[in-house]
C-alpha cells in the first residue's frame, strides 16, 4: 500500500506566448513613434534658392563606361592615360570634376574611375547618372 503521491514534476515554461507579447509590443511602438522630424530635414529644390552660375571653363567631364572605358571632355583616354591627364588639367585652372556613368558601367569601373579623379585632387567631385 503506498501512502504518498508520488511528486509530478512541473511542466516546462512555455516561451511562444511571450514572445508573440513581444513582437507586438515591438511592432506597436514602432508604428506609434516617431523617428525623424520632418521639419529639421532641410530641403532645396531647384527653383529654391538663388541661381548659382557654374564656370564651365573650371569643369572638366568625365565618362564612366562599362569595361573601364573612359572619356575625358569628350576625348577617349586609357586608364592609364587618365590620371596624368586629370594633373595637368588641374594645374591648368580645372577645379571640379563631373563623372557621368554611362549605361553598362559596373561599380568596379565607377570606383576605378573616381579613385583617379580624387587622385587629381579637384576641389570638388560630383556624380550624375
Amino acid at each position: 500500500m503506498q501512502l504518498s503521491r508520488p511528486e509530478r514534476r512541473r511542466g516546462l515554461i512555455n516561451l511562444t506566448p511571450l514572445i508573440d507579447v513581444v513582437f507586438l509590443l515591438l511592432v506597436f511602438f514602432m508604428l506609434a513613434s516617431t523617428f525623424l522630424k520632418f521639419g529639421t530635414v532641410k530641403l532645396e529644390t531647384a527653383g529654391g534658392g538663388a541661381a548659382v552660375v557654374a564656370d564651365l571653363r573650371k569643369i572638366v567631364l568625365v565618362h564612366v563606361g562599362g569595361d573601364r572605358q573612359f572619356r575625358v571632355d569628350g576625348r577617349a583616354v586609357a586608364q592609364q592615360e587618365m590620371e596624368p591627364l586629370l594633373h595637368r588639367l588641374v594645374r591648368e585652372g580645372k577645379s571640379e570634376a563631373v563623372v557621368v556613368v554611362r549605361e553598362g558601367a559596373r561599380t568596379m569601373d565607377l570606383a576605378a574611375g573616381l579613385a583617379i579623379v580624387r587622385r587629381a585632387a579637384f576641389k570638388a567631385v560630383r556624380v550624375v547618372e
